[in-house]
């Protein structure tokens, strides 16, 4: 037939609204919130943002998949209405909808009229977040953020605001996790921003994590400049050196994507220098000689075996520096070969001294 598999197009979607509004009220709103909700949506779901029963929501819909704009998949729509009984079978959860066209679904949206999208989002997310238990919040944890970034604005508080950014950490670190970057850095960056001006004196440990996985997904998607802008912000503000190091190991590892090896590893001296570490940055030629002494004075009659067997080094800052030389290392090899076996050196006689602290072993 003719215009099978082709677009819908513009007249059509016109065609879809004037039938939604031509709909029962209440299935209407059904709609409507359903198409924040997603391009598919479970009755489960549905049902907590109407909140109203499975079979409730189920009954608004019904109009709906009767014109046909939203679509059951699956046999599990035998349970959304079971009109003899007048009862429900099966699990709301299991029972998903589909627009018919992802225009369709914009037609149901665009009825939301402007001044009033961002509280639908907000009291989405909020009711979302609210009758979730602990393993649905973590299944949509994406989408319960999105709302809420969504209408952000209307979050009137310092402490909302804070608890917003902090569920946008979750998410950002979440979605680095799935190898999602750049949703990881909207989330992020709405976190940031909902921090604020003084993030940095109000929420230290917040922003800083913040900085740093933002610093750990641009470096990933690969923005190197924004990599470089959250290590300065980091540098700038950080309370103690140790803070530092993670997000410096993230910028060192950009340098080294884009060959700018003398940039990172004297980015890179200025924090091992201020972590105690006076490693020559233009090694002479008597250093190496120097450095391998020291390690074989570390490392004594230790057996290969007592040293495996030492606890961990305690001390953060020997961690920290530990962490950065490794870091530091291929940098060095490229860039300076004199350099490379200095750090290598140094690391070996600190671990030997004080214990591994992992990165080292």
């Amino acid at each position: 037939a003719e215009g099978v598999g082709q677009p819908i197009t513009d007249n059509v979607v016109d065609l879809m609204q004037q039938k939604i509004v031509e709909l029962p009220t209440a299935t209407q709103h059904a709609l409507r919130l359903a198409a924040c909700v997603g391009a598919t949506f479970d009755l489960h779901t549905l049902s907590i943002v109407l909140e109203r029963p499975p079979v409730e929501a189920a009954a608004d819909l019904q109009a709906a998949v009767q014109v046909g704009l939203i679509v059951p998949r699956g046999g599990d729509y035998k349970f959304v209405v079971d009109h003899e009984g007048g009862g429900a079978l099966g699990q709301p959860s299991r029972v998903v909808y589909r627009w018919l066209h992802d225009r369709v679904q914009q037609a149901a949206y665009a009825l939301i009229s402007e001044d009033q999208k961002e509280a639908v989002h907000h009291q989405l997310g909020l009711r979302m977040l609210a009758s979730l238990s602990a393993g649905e919040r973590d299944e949509k944890l994406f989408e319960i953020a999105g709302h809420l970034n969504l209408g952000s604005r209307l979050r009137d508080t310092t402490a909302a605001r804070d608890e917003l950014a902090e569920l946008d950490l979750e998410v950002g670190r979440k979605a680095i996790a799935s190898v999602a970057f750049a949703t990881a850095r909207q989330f992020i960056d709405a976190g940031l921003e909902l921090l604020g001006a003084d993030a940095w004196e109000r929420r230290y440990a917040l922003t800083l994590d913040l900085h740093t996985e933002a610093a750990r997904a641009t470096l990933l998607i690969p923005d190197f400049e924004a990599t470089r802008r959250h290590f300065e912000a980091v540098r700038n503000n950080a309370a103690d050196v140790i803070d530092e190091v993670r997000v410096c190991e993230y910028w060192l590892t950009a340098c080294q994507a884009q060959n700018q090896i003398a940039r990172g590893l004297d980015d890179a001296f200025e924090v091992l220098g201020r972590l105690g570490y006076s490693i020559p940055r233009r090694p002479a030629e008597d250093d190496f000689e120097t450095y391998l002494a020291r390690a074989r004075e570390a490392i004594g009659d230790q057996t290969p075996e007592a040293l495996l067997a030492r606890p961990a080094n305690p001390d953060p800052r020997e961690v920290a520096a530990l962490r950065l030389m490794m870091i530091m290392a291929p940098l060095a090899y490229i860039g300076d070969p004199a350099l490379f076996p200095l750090l290598g050196l140094e690391a070996v006689a600190l671990s030997a001294r004080n214990g591994d602290a992992g990165p080292s072993s």
